[in-house]
This record gives structure tokens, C-alpha cells and sequence, in this order.
């Protein structure tokens, strides 16, 4: 699986905290030098904990993850 980073940033960060990244971190129950990492660092990439929070807030607040993440085809 492969969290966009652009649509995470569009959809969760920017379109329900304002570009908050303290209030992104606590809704999503992480770190918020966690998030921080995700968002600066080119090369990283979300694991399957950040996957998780992102799936779960998505579930919560009725957001397609699909518009986010990636799934693997079978």
C-alpha cells in the first residue's frame, strides 16, 4: 500500500486542519514529529502504523481511502 502524499496533504492536512500539523497528528492518534517526518522527507514513506491511522480517520470521518491510498492489485 502507498500513501499519497499530495492527496493526504489536499484532502486531511490542508481540507479539515488548515494546514495544523499538531491537530492532523492528535486526530490521527501519532506523533506529531511523526507526521512532521512523513510530510518533510521526500524518501519516506508511510509504514503500516501511519497506514493505519490514515485508514482508520478516513473510516471516522467518512473519507474515500481509496482518493489516498494506494492498494496493491492481486
Amino acid at each position: 500500500m502507498l500513501l499519497i502524499k499530495e492527496k493526504f496533504i489536499q484532502f486531511i492536512l490542508d481540507g479539515k486542519f488548515n494546514g495544523n500539523q499538531n491537530q492532523c497528528a492528535q486526530a490521527l492518534r501519532m506523533n506529531p514529529p511523526q507526521l512532521n517526518k512523513f510530510l518533510n522527507n521526500k524518501s519516506t514513506k508511510a509504514g503500516a502504523k501511519f497506514l493505519g491511522a490514515v485508514y482508520a480517520y478516513c473510516e471516522k470521518e467518512k473519507i474515500e481511502f481509496r482518493d489516498l491510498i494506494i492498494l496493491p492489485k492481486l
